[in-house]
């Protein structure tokens, strides 16, 4: 459990330790001031009875080191912060935090019982929260990483990105080429077959075997000069996005490199 104290049990345990230290405080200033006579002349100044021998007057000295110690030693031990919470308007104040702390919310003070900050109470919607913006950190950090890795930096991912979408480019226009040639191949094919059909003729099976065979591979590279494009056109907005994120690393690493050379002057 932690150690609690009232603030009214503060306030009056002050006021004894003062005046008990001011007060031997003056014992042992007149000792000093009387060294010569020590402990009879200490007596004399404080007006004691004169059956007051040293050994009694020796013990009070001895008494007041002890209640010295003790409250130097109560003043070291006193904690620096404390912890505040209210409960209907009651405060309680400890030197450790709680689940009560924790559930109402508290204050953090000062060993003069100021206000050094507030702690809102514990919110699961505000962990959760919390612990989903962690793990998108996380996340982007693993993201970063793997850029840096991939590409060094952001002048290495433009040149990777020029390579990449050039022999794109090459595999579209050979594609639109063949799609090209089988158009023609395919209209040829086309015509044959129409000569025979106007001279009331039997198309050949060769002939419509072409047309086939051209019209599935017209098909087939169209499909592949659209799906190049596609990809053209990903990959385009994939780079644009890892070029800008590089940047941005980049200038975080040169905002952090002189923040680091303005710490550390030669």
């Amino acid at each position: 459990m932690p150690t609690t104290y009232s603030p009214r049990t503060k306030a009056h345990c002050m006021p004894t330790v003062f005046f008990a230290r001011k007060f031997f405080f003056n014992i042992f200033s007149l000792l000093k001031r009387h060294s010569q006579h020590s402990v009879q002349g200490l007596a004399q100044i404080l007006q004691l009875p004169s059956v007051m021998d040293k050994r009694l007057l020796t013990s009070c000295v001895l008494c007041g080191l002890t209640l010295s110690s003790i409250t130097a030693l109560a003043a070291t031990t006193t904690p620096n912060r404390w912890y505040r919470y209210y409960d209907n308007g009651i405060p309680t104040l400890s030197s450790s935090v709680s689940e009560q702390h924790m559930s109402h919310g508290y204050d953090v003070l000062d060993s003069h019982m100021q206000i050094i900050r507030h702690v809102p109470p514990f919110s699961t919607q505000r962990y959760d929260q919390q612990k989903a913006q962690r793990e998108q950190a996380i996340e982007k950090q693993i993201a970063d990483r793997h850029l840096v890795e991939t590409y060094t930096s952001s002048d290495r991912a433009v040149l990777q990105r020029d390579r990449e979408l050039s022999e794109i480019d090459n595999q579209i226009k050979r594609g639109e080429q063949q799609s090209q040639e089988l158009t023609t191949a395919l209209n040829s094919s086309i015509s044959l077959a129409a000569g025979y059909e106007r001279n009331n003729k039997p198309i050949p099976v060769n002939i419509k075997s072409q047309l086939d065979n051209n019209r599935q591979l017209l098909a087939q590279s169209t499909t592949n000069v659209t799906s190049l494009k596609t990809k053209r056109e990903q990959a385009a907005k994939q780079f644009a996005n890892d070029i800008i994120q590089l940047k941005r690393i980049e200038r975080q690493r040169m905002t952090q490199q002189e923040g680091t050379i303005e710490s550390n002057p030669r």
